[in-house]
Order: C-alpha cells, then sequence, then structure tokens
C-alpha cells in the first residue's frame, strides 16, 4: 500500500538531510556550543509553524498499564487538521496493516482482517492507543504545544546535536481522559532547523511512549486525496458507516 502512494510524497530521505534543509526558509543556525538565546522557543514554534506538510517515518515503542507494542509508522501530516497513518510493522497482529487518517472532523479506517472500512466522526473512527500517540507527536511537532517548559539544554542524541526541551505538555496532547493530568514530554529539536526527531512522554498511570523519526520530508504539496477514503480501493471491502 505504501508503494502506491509516492506520487504523494517523493522517496522519504535521512530525517537529519531534510531538517537541515529548512534552514534556507530563515530559521537561524544555532551552533552545538554557546549559551541558549532567550528566542530559542520562539525560534522553534516559528520553524514548527513554517511545516505546511510533512511526510515522516517513525519508529514508536509504548507501553500502557494493559498493553505495549514497538511499531514502525508512516505518517502524512498536512494543515490544519489532516492525518494519514499506516502502520508497517507491529509486535502486535491486530494493529499490523491498519491504514487511518482524520480528515476535519472526518474519518476512516482500513480493517484489513475483517475486509472492512469503517467511515464516520474521528472520535468514533480511530486505531486504538496509537491513535493517541500519532495526535501527540502532531501536536508536539508542528504545534510545539507545551504548558510549560522547565528546561532547555544541548544533548547528543541519534547521532547528532540537539536541543532537548523538557517541560509539561499542553491541552490535547496524549489525553482522551480530560481528567487525567498532562504528559511530561521531552522533544529533542534538530540543531539548525529547529524541527523534533525525537520525542519522549510519559503520564504515570497511563501511557509512556518513545519516538524518533528515522526518514523526513516537508513540505512537498500533499494533495487532499491522500486522506480520502475514495484515493484507496474499496471494491473488496464492506464499507461501515457510524454515526
Amino acid at each position: 500500500m505504501i508503494a502506491e502512494l509516492g506520487q504523494h510524497c517523493a522517496i522519504l530521505v535521512p530525517a537529519f538531510l531534510a531538517l537541515v534543509g529548512l534552514t534556507a526558509c530563515g530559521v537561524p543556525f544555532l551552533s552545538s556550543v554557546g549559551a541558549i538565546p532567550p528566542s530559542f522557543m520562539l525560534q522553534a514554534r516559528q520553524a514548527a509553524q513554517n511545516v505546511r506538510d510533512a511526510c515522516l517515518r517513525v519508529e514508536v515503542e509504548w507501553n500502557t498499564p494493559v498493553l505495549a507494542d514497538k511499531q514502525t509508522l508512516e505518517l502524512w501530516y498536512s494543515r490544519p487538521d489532516k492525518i494519514r497513518l499506516e502502520i508497517v510493522e507491529s509486535g502486535q497482529v491486530g494493529f499490523r496493516d491498519i491504514i487511518f487518517a482524520e480528515n476535519g472532523d472526518q474519518a476512516w479506517m482500513y480493517r484489513h482482517a475483517a475486509r472492512q472500512v469503517d467511515v464516520g466522526p474521528a472520535g468514533s473512527v480511530k486505531p486504538a492507543v496509537v491513535y493517541e500517540v500519532v495526535q501527540s507527536l502532531a501536536d508536539l511537532f508542528f504545534g510545539q504545544s507545551f504548558e510549560e517548559v522547565t528546561a532547555i539544554s544541548r544533548d547528543y542524541a541519534s547521532n547528532r546535536w540537539a536541543f532537548k526541551v523538557t517541560g509539561r505538555a499542553g491541552p490535547g496532547v496524549q489525553q482522551s481522559d480530560r481528567n487525567r493530568g498532562a504528559p511530561d514530554c521531552t522533544v529533542w529539536l534538530e540543531d539548525g532547523s529547529l524541527l523534533p526527531f525525537k520525542v519522549r512522554c510519559q503520564e504515570e498511570g497511563a501511557m509512556d511512549y518513545t519516538a524518533t523519526v528515522r526518514e523526513a520530508q516537508y513540505n512537498t504539496g500533499l494533495t487532499d486525496d491522500l486522506f480520502d477514503v475514495g484515493f484507496l480501493p474499496t471494491q473488496s471491502y464492506a464499507i461501515h458507516r457510524i454515526n
């Protein structure tokens, strides 16, 4: 299924090359040494806002009190509220080959084992657990949605210099139950582009996850049909509409 999407997103390039490429968009280069400027978070948020769309390959490991998994995901994101997810690899049989997309307040999800496509409101059609992870990533990657930043430091992670930002995530990140507290998250930002390449979030008693971007491409001009159920062949699948 992923091979069919080549027309929408060219061959993914290593994340660090794609991120460095965005420095031409006016994001200032910050060296691996020296003081962190007071305007750092403002610059990081501006870098995130400069991303109109993204194609990402992400390795994610998540844990809940009842289930854990390590997955490889293909993600497509387009502002303001379009997300597409394909679970390429998973240790849990029930997650393998799920394809999910959300376009505004509507969503669809291919369930291959049942030969069925669920279509309906975004809140009713979603893959368990991994949906929260993906929403959290989108909020942190492209919105820099920290409610409170408690520390900013330099760090060497995934064979590169980075800015390590730690804090409490803002409303909407990883919280299916709004009565729960906001999770504590750490985000590693690429030195130069200030775009994230790694995230770790932990919510005590609920869920924690670590996600690392392995390949990335930005601002390729993703088209709307990528997020439309009509783009995929449905002849052999029953369409189940959920009100």
